[in-house]
């Protein structure tokens, strides 16, 4: 599935272009991952770039950057994953990878 194939890290990506990648329509695709996952197709998108930059930092050896977590994650600007990553995780990320990084 598009979840699983690391799609969402096209920082591009959006319910239309989605929609078109899967030859369906937005308000279909919409009401299809509102009930299976109870998240808008942008929420979606947004929680599963959050757990991959959260993977990224457990699995890296070396820290790294907030800004570089962001562009490998999808997000388009480093303020955009800042701000989501505090409202997803409850903390910034910075504090997030001093807690949990191999380092």
């Amino acid at each position: 599935m598009f979840l699983d194939s690391r799609g969402f890290t096209d920082s591009q990506i959006n319910v239309s272009s989605l929609a078109e990648l899967l030859d369906t329509n937005r308000v279909y695709l919409t009401y299809v991952v509102k009930k299976e996952y109870g998240l808008s197709v942008t929420g979606l998108i947004a929680k599963r770039r959050v757990e991959y930059a959260k993977s990224l930092i457990m699995h890296e050896t070396h820290p790294l950057r907030v800004k570089e977590l962001a562009a490998r994650s999808g997000f388009r600007s480093s303020t955009s994953f800042y701000r989501t990553f505090l409202r997803l995780e409850g903390c910034p990320p910075s504090d997030w990878i001093a807690t949990n990084s191999r380092q």
